[in-house]
């Protein structure tokens, strides 16, 4: 998570291929990358989940035992980068265990197979080892970067590449006379003539016009597709590599203006591409801004699928992005708060349980104990380990008021910084404090994500307390959720690096968001 990549912790025992052709994967088909033979040992196989309560699922499901793992820990492609995978996983297929970067003059390869465990005991991981190791020593480098980008468009569209962390120079008309050796991208409301773009390609330029979405596009009669949903075949053009189904298929039908039938259109007519002497000329009809995503809210799946084609397209035409160098400057974005705590019920009441139509307490607010017990210099050393988020065992003997605290170390970067402070899911009021100093409190809550906020002057690096007072009112009380709800995060996202993933890739929107959402029965 310091390099900003979301990672997905699920253990794999499948994988697939984009490109079959590549060196790392040659001689390797879909088969041969599902159920290696040994045990992967980077999770634990079979986690205690503490579940007490029928609605406390574990977020990804349950893991029962590691054999077979192709990958125990996949990256979710992002959106936002020049990042090219190579295999890839999981719901949506949106997660990759295998990725190369071009950047400056060289590359750099990322590998989250789980070759260590498996490359002794079965052939296919062996051979992808190999491999592997081969191509990072021997494969030649990628084409040479373009000497300048320029982004031709009015602003408005400029504004949503520089968003994605496009590096490139913004001007509002064709040059006159554009760089021989230069990338140029093409705002639809440009509608550059073919004929200039292919003069700039005969000279070495790469151009790429952006999806047109009205009227006709300057490369290729367009035509309306009725019902459209995916394409049937996927582009064979080097400049689309690392796209796959998972990046071109809408999620409902749709209208939608496609090329018509020529040379170089590929993908049922989303895709151009055609050399022109040393340059190029591509286009695509991706237009992600047109999805509706109120109308259909998984089509911001296909929103983020088609943002991540885009820039994919341009990485391989030598785009830059500033998310790419993040690889060189890792920097922690967020601190998970799951895991052990220290628990203890400082005022226990005689239980009350609702399936009896019991009533339930009132809360009688915060007890000496427990007024003791939240304080940073209080010595918790007897109280007993709980792993949190989940349902306490003794909250189903007794009712009342607890305690649960934690040590947080924060990093040299955060400090002083505003930080979001995630507490997940309290049964049912709750009060924060940070280092004995209240930071805020929600009553009569038991199934809302609590989210609070840490002001600058209390952020210092190095250990801190975290302690959070709790009232159960009935049966099976605590803190709760799933194990993402509870984190520290820098709250001011201006001050992060280049984000890899799109900006509405929200953490408060569960229907859209969690790509590995359903439970593995």
């Amino acid at each position: 998570e310091s390099l900003g990549f979301r990672v997905h912790q699920y253990m794999s025992r499948r994988v697939f291929r984009l490109d079959p052709a590549h060196p790392v994967i040659a001689g390797l088909d879909d088969d041969n990358l599902r159920d290696w033979a040994a045990s992967g040992t980077l999770l634990e196989p079979k986690p205690n989940y503490n579940v007490v309560a029928q609605f406390d699922f574990p977020r990804f499901g349950w893991r029962w035992g590691s054999r077979g793992t192709v990958t125990s820990a996949a990256l979710e492609k992002p959106h936002y980068s020049g990042w090219r995978p190579l295999l890839e996983c999981e719901f949506d297929l949106a997660y990759s265990p295998l990725m190369e970067l071009d950047y400056l003059g060289g590359r750099i390869t990322l590998c989250t197979l789980d070759l260590e465990d498996q490359a002794s005991a079965d052939p296919a991981a062996e051979k992808i080892a190999r491999q592997l190791i081969n191509h990072a020593a021997t494969a030649p480098l990628a084409r040479a970067r373009p000497a300048k980008t320029l982004f031709v468009g009015p602003a408005a569209s400029y504004g949503e590449f520089t968003t994605a962390g496009l590096v490139a120079e913004h001007v509002l008309a064709w040059p006159a006379n554009p760089p021989a050796d230069a990338l140029l991208i093409i705002a639809p409301e440009s509608a550059v003539p073919i004929a200039q773009a292919v003069a700039a390609a005969q000279r070495g330029a790469r151009v790429f016009y952006l999806g047109n979405s009205d009227g006709e596009n300057p490369v290729l009669p367009l035509k309306r597709i009725k019902n459209f949903f995916a394409p049937e075949s996927l582009p064979t053009n080097p400049v689309f590599a690392g796209l796959s189904f998972s990046d071109l298929r809408l999620r409902t039908e749709r209208d939608w203006r496609v090329f018509a039938p020529g040379n170089g259109v590929e993908a049922d007519g989303l895709l151009f591409a055609n050399s022109v002497g040393p340059g190029m000329v591509v286009a695509a009809q991706l237009m992600p801004g047109l999805l509706d995503t109120e109308e259909v809210p998984a089509f911001r799946f296909t929103r983020w699928r088609q943002t991540r084609a885009i820039t994919q397209i341009l990485a391989n035409l030598g785009a830059t992005f500033a998310a790419d160098a993040r690889i060189f400057n890792p920097s922690i974005q967020r601190l998970s708060l799951a895991g052990d705590w220290k628990f203890q019920l400082t005022a226990p009441l005689p239980l009350r349980d609702w399936r009896k139509q019991e009533q339930s307490y009132k809360d009688p607010g915060i007890s000496p104990a427990a007024t003791a017990a939240v304080a940073s210099n209080f010595n918790d050393s007897t109280w007993t380990l709980a792993k949190i988020p989940g349902f306490h065992p003794s909250l189903n003997e007794q009712s009342g008021e607890f305690v649960a605290r934690r040590i947080v170390n924060i990093p040299p970067e955060w400090n002083n910084q505003v930080l979001s402070l995630g507490t997940g899911r309290i049964k049912s009021s709750d009060t924060v404090f940070w280092n004995g100093q209240r930071i805020g409190s929600t009553d009569n809550e038991w199934n809302k994500p609590r989210l609070y906020r840490l002001p600058a002057h209390l952020v210092k690096a190095g250990p801190n307390v975290l302690a959070i007072r709790g009232f159960s009112p009935d049966y099976q009380g605590g803190i709760h959720g799933t194990s993402d709800e509870l984190f520290l995060r820098p709250f001011d996202a201006k001050q992060q690096p280049a984000a890899l993933y799109h900006a509405d890739y929200r953490e408060d929107f569960d229907y859209g968001d969690e790509p590995a959402r359903y439970y593995r029965w």
